[in-house]
Order: C-alpha cells, then sequence, then structure tokens
C-alpha cells in the first residue's frame, strides 16, 4: 500500500491508519504497544516533581527580579571587569572589598559584578577660601543582594543573574549586528537605483529612486 493510499481518507484507510498509531506503537521505546521505560512518578514530593517544581521557580526568578529592578528606583546593571576567571578584588578602584565579593560572577571565563550606581560619584569638601577636595565613590550592592545566596527565589543566584544579562547583552548584539548589515546592503541597492534613468519614487517600482537616511546603529565596543 502507498502513502496516498493509506491518507486518502476511505473508511478502511483510516481504520488502519488508527491502529498503527494506537497504543503509542510509534513512540520511541515502545514495546508491544507499552512503554520500554518505568512510569514517571508524579506525586507531590517525588523527586520528579520537586525537580520540575524547583526548575519552574528559578526560570520564574530569573526574568521576574531583573524586571522588577527594572522599574524600582535602583539601575543595577553588569559591570565587565576586562578579567579572566581566577583575578580576585580586581576592582578596588571602582568596587570596594566586600561588595566585590558579594556581587562578582563568571561567565564564559571572564569576571563580571552586578553594582549600583547609587547616590553621587563623588563627595566633595571645602569652603570659601580653600581648596575644594573631591574623593571619588565606589560603586554599591544593589538591595537584597545577600538573599540571592541559592537558598531563596528558586535557587537564584547573583552569578545566574550575571549569566542571563551577558548571554542577553550577546545575543541583542548578533541582532543589531544583522540589522546595521541589512541596512547597510538596503543603503548600496536604493543607491544603486538612483544611478539609474528610473523615474521619481513610485510604487511601482522595485526600489525607490531615494537614497535611505543614515540610521544611527549602536554597536558594543
Amino acid at each position: 500500500m502507498s502513502l496516498q493510499q493509506l491518507f486518502n481518507g476511505e473508511p478502511a484507510n483510516v481504520e488502519l491508519l488508527t491502529s498503527l498509531i494506537a497504543d503509542g506503537h510509534f513512540i520511541d521505546g515502545s514495546v508491544g504497544g507499552g512503554l520500554a521505560f518505568p512510569a514517571i512518578d508524579i506525586a507531590h514530593n517525588s523527586p520528579t516533581m520537586v525537580e520540575l517544581r524547583t526548575s519552574i521557580s528559578k526560570a520564574f526568578f530569573a526574568f521576574a527580579i531583573p524586571s522588577i529592578r527594572s522599574v524600582s528606583d535602583t539601575s543595577a546593571f553588569i559591570m565587565d571587569s576586562g578579567f579572566v576567571c581566577g583575578i580576585v578584588d580586581a576592582m578596588g578602584d571602582y568596587i570596594n572589598t566586600d561588595t566585590q565579593h558579594k556581587t562578582a560572577g563568571w561567565y564564559d571565563g571572564k569576571l563580571y559584578y552586578l553594582v549600583n550606581p547609587e547616590g553621587s560619584a563623588e563627595d566633595c569638601s571645602g569652603s570659601d577660601g580653600t581648596a575644594t577636595t573631591c574623593t571619588d565613590n565606589h560603586f554599591s550592592a544593589p538591595p537584597g543582594i545577600d538573599t540571592l545566596d541559592g537558598s531563596r527565589f528558586g535557587g537564584i543566584k547573583v552569578s545566574d543573574l550575571i549569566t542571563g544579562a551577558v548571554k542577553a547583552y550577546i545575543q541583542n548584539a548578533e541582532r543589531t549586528a544583522e540589522s546595521r548589515q541589512t541596512l547597510q546592503m538596503t543603503a548600496r541597492s536604493t543607491t544603486a537605483c538612483t544611478r539609474t534613468s528610473l523615474p521619481p519614487a513610485s510604487s511601482s517600482f522595485p526600489c525607490a529612486a531615494r537614497r535611505l537616511p543614515s540610521l544611527p546603529v549602536q554597536t558594543p565596543p
């Protein structure tokens, strides 16, 4: 029997098709219409369900925590130290030692910090007739960072937030690069049109006889 006959909708062929897929016959690992592996334990406290709930909870808080920060008064961000893993207390000029220990995280062999630019950039002192002295302030740890030790919020740690943020940055940078390339190709195409004898821009022509304006595209340093 050909596939065309099997799927032609005739009652006999529908019945045959039903018998072929019934009882999980086409499921990988099926033996004699039954599963070749034990059934999943879906009891509330079974290891499988505990692991599933943990994964769902971690995914939820990994999304929720940065989202909440984005609408709060904090401006936490990921600082790229420029150093590789294994370097300790590398950013003493910008972050004090205690904050570095609380906010450090690694991704792809590089050292990052989750910090918050709280307060003014510097403290200055002085009065009339005396020289003004200014001291640079350090970046601080975001509020609540002590709770991101893996014991709460689905097991989320500072390193998880850093990993997620850096991955998102890399992905967005790749999209920006692709968009930039598309814009450049489009600009070259429309520029070529201006060099032909086409009449003014019209919907009847595949490309308008005008040059696209220069569009600013930001790319990571």
